[in-house]
């Protein structure tokens, strides 16, 4: 039970560490679209880094044989516990001051000619934490061409984030998305789900794709 409880203080101490860079002091751009929230991510991101180096300086000579070190580790692990918590908060907070500047944003798009679609209306509809949720509704112009699921009840619907440059961000989205009608003029939409990180800085449209 002894080495029990030592193995599971040290594994509670590097299980709060992360890996990541030194801090380069520096602040990225605001994004037209998404503001400061890639910034606010990059942040965070430094923060979170600079911590996990501290938390790793502050344990690598600690034995974990000992009852004296073991209390360092406890006390050092709620330490920089309350540090995440505070950096966790902060970044929040930021987020939903950001937030009312951002709902409701027109998101610029790209379709594919082969889609058999056109989109009507591309929005930011909602912005959590580093998630920012993106509604857009679709109109069949060429119900030939659209690629349904078994039974056509649903439009499959492919598309990809670019950024100013058209380079891809990300890997490609699919969602099977319920139309009102199998037919040109059918509707359709959905919330395509965008988790930002520090290069969609340089964020710029998405792009609809034809679906293979």
């Amino acid at each position: 039970m002894k080495n029990f409880v030592v193995f599971a203080l040290a594994a509670m101490v590097v299980a709060s560490c992360g890996g990541g860079s030194d801090s380069s002091g520096k602040k990225l751009a605001s994004n037209e679209f998404l503001g400061d929230l890639p910034n606010l991510v990059y942040q965070k991101m430094q923060s979170d880094s600079i911590r996990s180096a501290k938390e790793d300086a502050a344990t690598k000579d600690l034995k974990f044989t000992s009852e004296s070190d073991m209390k360092k580790a406890m006390a050092l692990s709620e330490k920089f516990k309350e540090e995440r918590n505070a950096t966790k908060e902060k970044f929040e907070a930021a987020v939903e001051a950001l937030k009312p500047s951002l709902v409701g944003k027109d998101i610029p798009v790209k379709v594919a000619e082969e889609a058999g679609y056109k989109i009507t209306s591309c929005q930011i509809a909602d912005v959590s934490g580093i998630t920012v949720y993106v509604e857009f509704m679709l109109e069949v112009t060429d119900v030939k061409a659209i690629k349904t699921t078994y039974g056509g009840k649903d439009i499959i619907v492919s598309w990809q984030y670019l950024d100013k440059n058209d380079e891809q961000l990300g890997s490609n989205n699919t969602a099977y998305i319920e139309l009102s009608e199998k037919a040109n003029g059918g509707t359709a939409s959905t919330k395509a789900v965008i988790h930002i990180g520090p290069n969609f800085v340089n964020f710029a449209k998405i792009n609809f794709i034809a679906t293979n």
